[in-house]
């Protein structure tokens, strides 16, 4: 859409607090010259920017040389402060609250790999032209649009024959797996682990493979109770959240955190709680804790009169997700070849580095009669997840639609 204001940035995301000034500059004045041709349109194809009162969706893609870049919640931070702003210099918002429909996922490149090619090697000119690969450079691309148009295009998606399913978007490649599910649990039933042996490697082996389908199982589910919960938005205005709410409450890997403080002396209260949930769940479900795949955070939040910055609040509950759950940098996989990974593994250990892979935070304006003004779920979602909802289903349409 012409109206979207788009933004590559050439630069190596960093933190609030580890950004200095003259890096500071050199973000704006990057914004600033991106962002030229859009602000020079003056109001043409719906694109006045920035937007003084206009709810926004914005999705971000970073892109990092760096293994120790910072969180993706942190980078999220770090950008939106540069982005709007009460001041003439803002560029996408004037307040943080407009934003309604957030994205932030973070991709992290090493250098290519070296590749030693033997002179007699048949494969040898193509193997040297990928050892010449140049290193991936570090960016940041954002999309930034009206919520207004973006909820237009997913109820044009949602009204194509056929119309667009969060079921059928595949960026995960771990579909369902009930009947392979199925015979690893009678698999499992033959062996015994006190033969030892090859049988007590076959059980951790089994027991780990099931353990990651299990969760994966899990979370799939509650990806697409989320996916409707945010799609909706565009075409539902009597009951679906009702519906919704008892199977989302009911998923271990979903947390009703209640209404989130509005005063400053509720704070400490409000992180009790949710030190309580989580520490219940884990309780509750050893089975699915740690996890063993790698995720993304997804929050919806029932708005109240005041609203909230997405950003902030979403960065008050990823380190407890880390601190709880210990999602891994990738998946532990029941088959790898590491080493490593497989001792973890046989002996239920977590990853030793944990990572989200992406946020994504939604202000709801409709709320069912169950649910008090303000409140937050956070979901636990499937980390191959490479796009917003939304997002997936403007795509669906500028593809399908004949009239787009």
């Amino acid at each position: 859409m012409m109206s979207a204001l788009r933004l590559a940035l050439p630069i190596e995301a960093r933190s609030k607090s580890s950004s200095r000034t003259k890096d500071r500059d050199e973000l704006a004045e990057m914004i600033k010259e991106d962002a030229k041709p859009w602000l020079d349109l003056r109001g043409r194809f719906g694109t006045t920017w920035p937007r003084a009162r206009a709810s926004i969706a914005l999705d971000l893609r970073v892109s990092s040389n760096r293994k120790q870049s910072p969180r993706i919640d942190k980078i999220c931070k770090w950008l939106l402060d540069e982005l709007g702003g009460p001041n003439s210099d803002a560029i996408v918002f004037k307040d943080d609250k407009q934003v309604k429909l957030l994205f932030a996922i973070k991709s992290v490149y090493g250098p290519p790999e070296k590749i030693e090619v033997a002179p007699d090697d048949p494969w040898a000119p193509g193997l040297r032209g990928m050892a010449e690969l140049p290193e991936p450079k570090p960016t940041i691309h954002l999309v930034a649009q009206r919520l207004s148009l973006t909820l237009d295009g997913v109820r044009r998606a949602r009204s194509l024959d056929p119309p667009w399913d969060p079921k059928k978007v595949h960026d995960s490649p771990f579909g369902p797996r009930d009947f392979e599910t199925e015979l690893d649990e009678d698999y499992l039933r033959e062996l015994h682990p006190d033969f030892g042996g090859f049988q007590q490697e076959e059980w951790d082996r089994v027991t780990a493979k099931l353990a990651f389908t299990r969760q994966m199982g899990h979370i799939k589910a509650l990806d697409h109770l989320s996916a409707l919960a945010i799609t909706e938005l565009a075409t539902d205005k009597h009951g679906l959240y009702e519906w919704l709410i008892p199977p989302m409450r009911s998923n271990p890997y979903a947390f009703d955190l209640g209404p989130i403080p509005e005063a400053a002396g509720d704070t400490e209260r409000f992180k009790r709680r949710i030190t309580e949930l989580m520490t219940e769940r884990v309780h509750a479900y050893p089975h699915l804790f740690p996890l063993r795949p790698i995720v993304g955070v997804t929050v919806l939040y029932f708005e109240s009169g005041q609203g909230k910055d997405l950003d902030n609040l979403v960065r008050s509950l990823v380190p407890e997700v880390i601190r709880h759950f210990q999602p891994p940098d990738e998946d532990q996989f029941f088959w790898s070849a590491d080493s490593k990974i497989a001792e973890r593994l046989r002996t239920g250990q977590a990853s030793p580095t944990n990572e989200i892979r992406f946020i994504e935070a939604v202000a709801l304006t409709q709320r069912p009669p169950s649910v008090a003004p303000g409140t937050a779920f956070l979901l636990i979602s499937d980390g191959w997840r490479q796009r917003s909802w939304w997002e997936s289903a403007l795509d669906y349409e500028e593809k399908y639609d004949p009239d787009y």
